[in-house]
């Protein structure tokens, strides 16, 4: 299972992909969750992709790992651009994850991608999120070995302070 390989994957290929779209103010991409950190003038409307595990899937030849890409915007004074922005950002990484089928030499992306808007809470007034659920499948249970890619790795977890 290649859990952690295909987040840091996925962060990875949006990053590189739109480094060439979004010049002026870069998208700032996450694992997880966004840090807890102040707004300052000059982040203010940035736009984030937090990238999360939603579930996976195990069967005898494939394993399945589905992602949640909750994309955002943070944009206290404009709804209408936010929204705009957040249908560009949007179709951005959908083409991007359409058009690129295998992100990190062996996830492959399954069809159909699914988008969603993300009903608003009322004190989510300044933060406009949609999400993208994206699927990936790839072979991680071979009936013979396939080399040092896919060996087993021990990893430690680091401890929490």
């Amino acid at each position: 299972m290649r859990s952690k390989e295909l987040l840091l994957a996925v962060k990875k290929e949006i990053e590189e992909k739109s480094s060439a779209i979004f010049i002026k103010t870069p998208l700032k991409v996450f694992i997880h969750n966004v840090p807890l950190q102040a707004v300052s003038e000059e982040m203010v409307n940035y736009p984030f992709v937090i990238i999360r595990l939603s579930e996976k899937e195990i069967e005898e030849h494939y394993t399945q790992d589905t992602l949640i890409l909750a994309l955002g915007i943070y944009e206290p004074n404009n709804a209408e651009k936010a929204g705009l922005a957040l249908a560009d950002l949007q179709d951005m990484l959908t083409r991007l994850f359409y058009e690129n089928r295998i992100v990190g030499d062996f996830f492959e992306v399954m069809l159909p991608i699914k988008a969603s808007q993300i009903e608003p809470e009322r004190k989510w007034h300044e933060y406009h999120i949609s999400s993208l659920e994206i699927t990936f499948q790839y072979n991680s249970l071979p009936s013979r070995p396939l080399g040092e890619a896919f060996a087993f790795k021990e990893t430690t977890i680091p401890p929490f302070a």
